[in-house]
Order: C-alpha cells, then structure tokens, then sequence
C-alpha cells in the first residue's frame, strides 16, 4: 500500500472555537484572585507605612529626649566644676591648723 501524503488546510490546524467561554472564565478566575493578592499587599504596604511612621516618631523622640538629657548633664558638670573651684577656694582661704 502506496500512502499519499495528507495536506491540512489552514482551517483544520487552527485552535478549535470551541472551548472559549471556558477560557474566559478561567482567564477571569485568574485575574481576580491576581486582584485580591495585590489588594492585599497593598494593605501590608499600608500597614508597615503605619508602623515606620511610628518608629521614626518614637525614634525622633528618644533622640529629643536623649539630647536634652545631654544639655542637662553638661550644665550640671559645669556646675558641680564651679561648686568644686569655690569649696577649693574657701578652704585655701581657712587657716591651716
């Protein structure tokens, strides 16, 4: 048996036609769930905006804090040098004895 090759049209190797509302539906299946992952991520983005927020607040506060403890200490070295120089001052003065 002598077989001929077979040609196919244009018509028969393209996709079948049917089977696309199936495809749309899964096609919007996907899309919404790619939707409702991106919502949520932007509401972790939210959140950690939120919580960056208040760290660089408490951060900004403690280093206030931090620096007017600082001012306080030297002002107070200042002064205990000065009540040192004047204690050492009155006792040079007192009569040794």
């Amino acid at each position: 048996m002598n077989q001929q090759p077979t040609t196919l049209s244009a018509n028969e190797l393209a996709p079948p036609d049917y089977g696309a509302p199936q495809r749309d539906a899964i096609g919007s299946v996907i899309e919404g769930i790619a939707a409702d992952l991106c919502g949520r991520v932007n509401e972790i983005r939210t959140v950690l905006d939120r919580i960056e927020q208040k760290v660089l607040q408490s951060v900004a506060g403690a280093k206030g804090s931090l620096n007017d403890t600082v001012v306080i200490c030297v002002r107070l070295k200042e002064e205990i040098e000065h009540i040192k120089n004047k204690v050492n001052s009155i006792d040079a003065e007192l009569p040794q004895g």
